[in-house]
């Protein structure tokens, strides 16, 4: 019964994800390219798989769980990122749910959703090492923004030092995969904690 709750949750999350989005960005959809945007879209897009499959007594196979990761990870290094520009940090009306609101909410789903399964350590490095690519995507995503515009989507370097960011680029992959051993690892430690004791 809990896990049928659980999943529902998942599925009204996942739309509200997305509807959020849609207020955040409403009359501005031209720059639902923002990572800020995709991130939130996307998590909310998988919730919705997760509470769907799970309805349907499926078990969530090794790309959506890796996409769990995938999602919370986007969400909270765009917050960072965001971060180091104050003036950039929106919390004006759907900002604040998008900046403020959405991340909380979606590391909580993560944490206390299905159960992290891997068959061996290498299957678990291998998912680590996987989940920030999205992100370096997008980077590169950035940096032909860049060379097409003049300006990045996110002003990590100034202009003049676009040269740098391949080397910032690999330090942000670094970072990304500490992010990753460091959230499944939290995850691990909720469920056992608050999970397997209840069940």
């Amino acid at each position: 019964m809990k896990k049928i709750g659980l999943h529902i949750a998942e599925i009204c999350v996942g739309a509200y994800f997305i509807a959020s989005v849609f207020y955040a960005y409403y009359g501005d959809y031209d720059y639902l390219y923002e990572l800020t945007a995709l991130s939130n879209l996307l998590n909310g897009v998988i919730l919705i798989a997760c509470g769907i499959l799970g309805l349907c007594q499926k078990r969530l196979n090794i790309i959506i769980r890796l996409m769990a990761l995938v999602c919370i990870m986007c969400i909270y290094a765009t917050v960072f990122m965001v971060a180091f520009d104050i003036s950039q940090f929106n919390f004006d009306g759907g900002f604040m749910l998008l900046h403020g609101v959405n991340p909380p909410i979606a590391l909580v789903f993560f944490l206390f959703g299905e159960s992290c399964e891997f068959n061996g350590k290498k299957q678990l490095m291998m998912r680590i090492f996987l989940a920030p690519m999205l992100f370096m995507a997008y980077l590169f995503f950035d940096l032909i923004f860049y060379f097409c515009n003049g300006e990045f989507v996110y002003e990590l370097l100034p202009s003049n030092f676009a040269y740098l960011s391949p080397i910032v680029a690999i330090a942000i992959y670094g970072l990304l995969v500490a992010m990753g051993y460091g959230l499944i690892e939290l995850k691990k430690h909720v469920q056992s904690k608050f999970i397997e004791n209840n069940n």
